[in-house]
């Protein structure tokens, strides 16, 4: 939230889809099936959530990994450096 300038970005190539996300993660990579999520502002979350602009439960990678094993793709890799996600 403190980058300016950037946001996701969404790329699609014939082999594959990449999201990138501007800063360094909250949870390491590995441990992001099993850790509970976490917010970066948590009272913006909750508003959010009341608003129902979101869902604040961090339930989007638990759906890409369903889906993906339920048309037998290869699982997600998920990659971070610096400065992005």
């Amino acid at each position: 939230m403190t980058i300016t300038g950037a946001g996701p970005l969404i790329e699609l190539f014939d082999d594959r889809l990449e999201i990138t996300n501007p800063g360094c993660p909250l949870v390491e990579t590995n441990r992001m099936i099993d850790l509970p999520p976490r917010s970066r502002n948590e009272a913006l979350a909750a508003l959010m959530r009341r608003m129902g602009m979101c869902e604040e439960q961090g339930s989007g990678l638990d759906k890409v990994f369903k889906e993906v094993e339920m048309f037998q793709l290869p699982a997600p890799l998920l990659k971070s450096n610096d400065t992005s996600m």
